[in-house]
């Protein structure tokens, strides 16, 4: 009977941390969309591993520890400069994780806690969210359960020599906790007290500095040069600093404090990049059971692995705490598998309640135990249920996501390598490129280009290219780079919106350029050395209604004037759809081209079905006076304002 129970034991724990592994790897490549600046830091920080570099601390963008860098150096060796590799790094570790707390909780109460506690840690979205992007803090978790585990299993150990080897384990692991994230230090006031307590009871545990001094040693060393990169970062977030609580440190310090404690029932970070915005920590009876496991440690403080989970929580709540823009979830990612093992401890009284502690086998209480497993099991079905749609349907598809997390860097990169892989010139604007580490980390290329004052150049086919621009602002200087004449065409890159922006705005357009310009017959002349060269429709006469209507224009002159396209739909003198605006999707206005060029320019008309007898009217008006330019050679109709396209007709 005991092998079965262990041996349902240990399914049980394979199939949390399968689940747990499934809402960490699937599509890690894709979602969420985009490479944030921060992990585009880390992956240059690998790449100069790989190149030779063994920092312990890497000093750009506020500065790194460096215990993510490494495994990270290595899946970038293995699997390339892409967004999976940085992001696999944090779903094996935040994967690793749901095992190893398993170990914490079992080895701080028992197999039934370790068990809970990793159901909870494995299915709990600030857990989830974190695992799926390449943030150093979910290292901190890891090496905290870890240290938890050993000292614990320490204190348990019966034979001298594995007591020994436990608490020099659970050293290192203490010692390696402060190569992780900036919160690792305060680790030092849940060990210090646990170590005296310890040493007084087991003079074994004074091992334990052995194995904390054989991991520090080497970041001790570098802090005598170089403590001033370690200790920058929080200083600048304080909620002490005058810049931040503007005159109310009291007032500020104790709104922080109410926030973080309301994130575990009330609301959550705001920060998309770590969460859905405000979406609370523990939800449903998942909460409660938090709250009772709270109560379960105030009753028994007094036995040494209740108030360790007490300080623990406690400890490496303070980050978020005592910094601006709490509740902040990275910061507070310490206390993180500390709250899932008080959850577990709730379930475990609700559990203990109805069967009591006694191990005494009979019939009665085994199936009470079943249907106490199932009403758990339903309890923590909804919380990871609830977890994957929050994640998969509502976090990963919002605009805001990807806004955050940056994806328009990561779709200008695969712009630059695809034009590279083409042999394609690219140009790239310097207000894309300045400054931008996904885009460096991402694009191998950008790191050999040459700078041409307002624009980087990689070369390639002279005769074809891309401009890579920043629509926002003038783009002359790369247009006057080109030849002349070439043809142009647009391509909308994605949106973007920056963390204190209120609304989105274009990111980049990419400007397609071919040398190769064709000499034909204008299909139709307008006044003042317009001509509209060439015209296909393609329409619709199926359910899927509408037109694509594809212009050539050229300019025989520079025409100072703001002039727009239309493409009106017309049905027996009705009209049916239209479309009206500045050419190449609207970011190549007529007065910015260069004469002889040839411009490319996209319409979609919607809402009806092409029927026999319907015509594409193709014009230009000038938007100062709507007035219309006249045809002066070539087809027109409806008074030498216009041209007729059918989509029986092209050239």
């Amino acid at each position: 009977m005991k092998v079965r129970v262990l041996s349902a034991h240990a399914v049980a724990l394979v199939g949390i941390v399968l689940v747990g592994a499934a809402l960490r790897f699937y599509r890690i490549g894709e979602l969420p969309p985009g490479l944030y600046r921060d992990e585009a830091f880390y992956g240059l920080d690998a790449l100069r591993v790989l190149a030779g570099d063994w920092s312990l601390y890497f000093a750009a963008n506020n500065g790194r520890e460096g215990l993510f860098i490494y495994p990270l150096a290595l899946s970038i060796a293995l699997f390339g400069r892409t967004p999976e590799a940085v992001r696999l790094t944090s779903a094996l570790i935040g994967t690793l994780t749901v095992l190893v707390i398993y170990a914490a909780g079992r080895a701080m109460f028992s197999p039934r806690v370790g068990l809970c506690s990793a159901a909870i840690l494995a299915t709990t979205f600030w857990h989830v969210a974190l695992s799926r992007v390449a943030f150093r803090a979910i290292t901190l978790p890891l090496l905290l359960c870890t240290l938890a585990a050993l000292w614990f299993f320490a204190q348990r150990a019966t034979s001298t020599r594995t007591k020994r080897g436990l608490f020099v384990a659970a050293g290192f692991a203490f010692g390696l906790t402060f190569y992780t994230y900036t919160a690792a230090p305060l680790v030092m006031g849940l060990l210090f007290p646990a170590a005296l307590i310890e040493y007084r009871r087991e003079r074994a545990s004074l091992i334990f500095w052995v194995g904390a001094g054989a991991a520090l040693t080497p970041l001790i060393v570098w802090l005598t040069q170089h403590a001033e990169l370690y200790f920058n970062r929080p200083g600048q977030v304080s909620i002490l600093n005058p810049a931040i609580h503007q005159g109310d440190p009291v007032g500020a310090l104790t709104r922080s404090i109410l926030k973080t404690l309301g994130m575990f029932f009330i609301a959550g970070d705001r920060i998309w990049r770590h969460n859905l915005p405000s979406l609370p920590v523990f939800v449903g009876p998942l909460a409660a059971l938090f709250a009772l496991g709270a109560l379960v440690v105030v009753r028994r403080w007094q036995s040494q692995p209740y108030w360790f989970l007490a300080v623990w929580t406690g400890l490496f709540l303070l980050p978020t705490a005592l910094a601006e823009d709490a509740p902040h979830y990275l910061r507070a990612i310490g206390a993180l598998p500390a709250a899932c093992i008080l959850a577990a401890l709730g379930i475990a009284a609700v559990v203990e309640s109805r069967l009591g502690t006694s191990r005494t086998f009979s019939i009665g209480r085994l199936r009470l135990g079943i249907g106490l497993v199932f009403a758990l099991g339903f309890g923590l079905m909804p919380h990871a249920v609830f977890t994957t749609y929050a994640y998969f349907n509502r976090y990963v598809t919002a605009p805001l996501t990807a806004y955050w997390l940056e994806a328009h860097n990561t779709a200008l990169a695969r712009e630059v390598n695809e034009a590279a892989l083409n042999g394609e010139q690219v140009r790239i604007d310097t207000r894309l490129s300045s400054g931008n580490p996904a885009l460096h980390f991402l694009s191998p290329a950008v790191a050999y280009v040459a700078d041409m004052g307002g624009y980087l150049w990689l070369p390639g086919d002279a005769a074809r290219g891309r401009l890579l621009v920043d629509p926002n602002h003038d783009w002359s200087t790369l247009r006057d780079a080109l030849p002349q004449p070439v043809a142009l065409s647009v391509r909308l890159g994605p949106m973007a919106q920056a963390d204190r922006e209120t609304t989105p705005r274009r990111a980049f357009i990419t400007v397609h350029f071919t040398s190769t310009v064709p000499v034909t017959d204008p299909l139709v002349e307008f006044e003042g050395g317009m001509s509209l060269l060439d015209a296909l429709a393609v329409c619709s006469s199926t359910e899927e209604a509408g037109c694509r209507v594809a212009l050539s224009w050229r300019l025989a002159q520079p025409r100072p004037e703001d002039l727009a396209v239309f493409v009106h739909w017309l049905r027996e003198g009705q009209l049916l759809a239209q479309s009206d605006g500045t050419p190449g999707e609207g970011y190549l206005p007529i007065y910015f081209w260069r004469a002889g060029d040839i411009v490319k320019d996209a319409h979609w008309l919607r809402g009806a079905q092409w029927r026999a007898g319907d015509a594409l009217h193709v014009g230009l008006y000038r938007r100062s006076d709507l007035s219309r330019l006249r045809v002066v050679h070539g087809r027109s109709s409806t008074g030498n304002d216009s041209v007729i396209i059918t989509p029986s007709e092209q050239r």
